[in-house]
């Protein structure tokens, strides 16, 4: 399996690529016409290379000073259980502390990973407003008329 490609630019400005192999690969681009920023983790990424792409996320939130995420999982491999636990005790009450208000996610193709994705999200509904989409571009317009 290859990398899928980008997003389309230049409405998607690509600011963080890391390839960690042939068939992994972590990116965050901004949307600047929907002020949000969209991440695409690829495969199967985790320990000290996960968290270094979510502690990119935080610090991009904030610097392009915006409240909205959309988190494109459909290429996603399932998280372990301990960076599962990170994202739900760490990562995730941080994020909402950097002001994260919405937060869209493209379903994931891998079911172990839309099973993942859920029990995740599950625990942090009413903190944030979340909504799944079936593609990028949804999320994006939804994104582009929120906290107007």
């Amino acid at each position: 399996m290859s990398l899928p490609k980008h997003l389309p630019a230049p409405e998607n400005k690509l600011i963080y690529d890391i390839n960690v192999s042939s068939t992994d690969a972590l990116r965050i681009y901004y949307n600047e016409k929907a002020n949000c920023i969209i991440t695409r983790s690829i495969g199967f990424v985790y320990d000290a290379e996960l968290r270094l792409f979510l502690e990119k996320i935080i610090i991009f939130l904030k610097e392009k000073n915006t409240t909205k995420l959309i988190v494109d999982l459909t290429y996603r491999q399932t998280y372990t259980d301990e960076d599962q636990n990170w994202i739900d005790k760490d990562w995730f009450p941080r994020v909402l502390q950097a002001g994260l208000t919405y937060f869209g996610y493209i379903m994931p193709n891998d079911l172990f990973m839309q099973l993942s994705a859920d029990e995740l999200l599950v625990k942090q509904k009413g903190s944030v407003n979340i909504v799944p989409f079936g593609d990028v571009n949804k999320a994006i317009e939804w994104m582009h008329i929120q906290g107007k």
